[in-house]
């Protein structure tokens, strides 16, 4: 008898492999369809917007770890602590990108450019920002005491301020000046910044929760706003003097990278899609618009959200203005403070974060039908872990639901390291890239306002618009003033 050949060895133990596999994926694949739903809670739109610490963790006590409910027309997922960590990490389950695509109503971004919206963000993030921060505090940091000054100067006894405006023509400025540079730095350009960044959240449904017809018709909603603001308003608020500046810019610019202190996010752009001959193409100088607009959203009305927030809680809490003014004269060294010397500063800036109220503001999607906690969540789902768990547990913080404004002094902890305890910007490898820069601009701008003013809130109290998007829509409050005689001057 013949001995038998390594091949027919080796192609019999593919074929024993390929029917194990199978076996197995059909096994699988019988499992999971024969895995129950999670319980539906019957959440209102109310529930859902306005009373929503109460209704979501309501839910998880009293139907379990994961349950299902109803939101805008689509069924979504909330699952409480014990799952945020498999959500946000286990990538071969869930998907961040499309999970923040399909929140942001932007899935149709996924098919152009390769797919690679997400990661090209975070490479402008990582990267150009990386090399501005080291180089951007004399830059910005007197934009921060002129709109700080501004606020004050028009507050007084009898005019109570909504300081929204104020934050966003700062952030709008800061933007301005480090991302596009000098040139840029006009009152009209500014003035779209502002207005983009406006659209920007409208397009991608960061105030859908304040319009009826976006739970009640939520298709006819999407339409309306896709048409209303990529047709009309982005293009009416670009102007023909921005666009076509950043038109020009982007088709002179050369790959020429000897002054990294002159870049600008066109330059950076620029040369990363440029060919060999040195030449871009349309579809990458369309893509660099799209990327322009993306920045500025996250820039201007995601930071100015969170400067709301900081400030709010800094006017409900006068020691902590008292604590960051004698910081402010510590570390101030002419012209301008050493902020990384401003710990006090940041670790109220961390403690706001985890406490302001986020109940959700982390996504993701399910690749595929997913087995979590022994229910089916099916393939392309959204599933939301439930951070406010996280940020009350005793498991990370000591007395979690006290406010302590130097809670985090000494801990090795800023406010920009992310942890399952601390989810203000994400976790994993998807952690938000930007949040070095966005905690840099909170801290100026804290620092700005104490340096001249004292200020409290009217009635000491904010209002929540959105319980839901607590980390998008900032809350509603008016600031009294009470401008300093002696504004520490450098």
């Amino acid at each position: 008898m013949s001995p038998i050949s390594p091949e027919v060895v080796t192609i019999c133990g593919f074929c024993l492999s390929a029917v194990i596999i199978s076996h197995f994926h059909q096994h699988t694949k019988r499992y999971r369809c024969q895995l129950p739903k999670p319980p539906l809670a019957p959440l209102t739109h109310h529930d859902i917007v306005h009373n929503t610490e109460e209704s979501i963790i309501g839910a998880l006590h009293k139907y379990g770890p994961v349950v299902s409910f109803e939101r805008n027309g689509s069924r979504e997922y909330i699952v409480d602590n014990e799952y945020t960590r498999k959500v946000l990490t286990e990538d071969s389950l869930f998907s961040f990108e499309n999970g923040m695509a399909s929140l942001l109503g932007i899935n149709w971004l996924l098919g152009l450019h390769g797919g690679t919206f997400f990661r090209d963000i975070d490479d402008i993030m990582k990267n150009f920002l990386a090399r501005r921060l080291g180089n951007i505090e004399s830059k910005v940091w007197p934009i921060f005491e002129r709109g700080a000054l501004a606020l004050s100067k028009a507050s007084s006894p009898r005019n109570q301020i909504d300081m929204l405006p104020y934050a966003q023509s700062t952030m709008a400025e800061v933007t301005t000046a480090v991302f596009f540079g000098e040139k840029y730095m006009e009152p009209s350009i500014i003035k779209a910044v502002i207005a983009l960044a406006s659209d920007t959240a409208e397009m991608t449904g960061l105030f859908q929760n304040r319009s009826w017809l976006a739970h009640e018709v939520p298709i006819v909603w999407r339409l309306w706003t896709w048409i209303s603001v990529v047709l009309f308003k982005i293009p009416l608020h670009f102007g023909p003097k921005f666009a076509w500046r950043l038109w020009s810019d982007i088709k002179c610019r050369t790959a020429d990278d000897s002054d990294k202190d002159d870049e600008t996010v066109i330059s950076y752009l620029v040369n990363r899609y440029k060919t060999s001959n040195g030449s871009v193409s349309l579809s990458s100088k369309l893509w660099i618009f799209v990327l322009v607009l993306a920045s500025i959203l996250g820039s201007v009305h995601q930071t100015s959200t969170i400067i709301v927030w900081a400030t709010f809680f800094l006017a409900v809490h006068p020691e902590s203005q008292v604590e960051i003014r004698d910081e402010l004269i510590k570390i101030t060294e002419r012209p301008l403070p050493d902020i990384k010397k401003a710990l006090r500063t940041d670790s109220f800036i961390r403690e706001v974060l985890r406490m302001k109220g986020d109940t959700v503001n982390v996504v993701r999607a399910s690749v595929r039908d997913v087995d979590l906690g022994g229910y089916l969540i099916p393939k392309g789902s959204l599933v939301f872990p439930v951070t406010r768990l996280s940020y009350r547990s005793p498991r990370y913080t000591e007395n979690p639901d006290k406010f302590d404004a130097n809670r985090w002094v000494g801990s090795g902890k800023t406010a920009a390291t992310t942890g399952l305890g601390y989810l203000a910007f994400g976790y994993g490898k998807w952690a938000c890239p930007g949040r070095f820069l966005a905690v840099l601009e909170v801290k100026y701008w804290l620092l700005a306002l104490v340096k001249c003013s004292k200020f409290t809130l009217e009635g000491g109290r904010y209002r929540v618009l959105d319980g839901w998007n607590v980390t998008a829509v900032a809350p509603e409050g008016r600031l009294l003033i009470e401008p300093y005689s002696d504004t520490l001057s450098a």
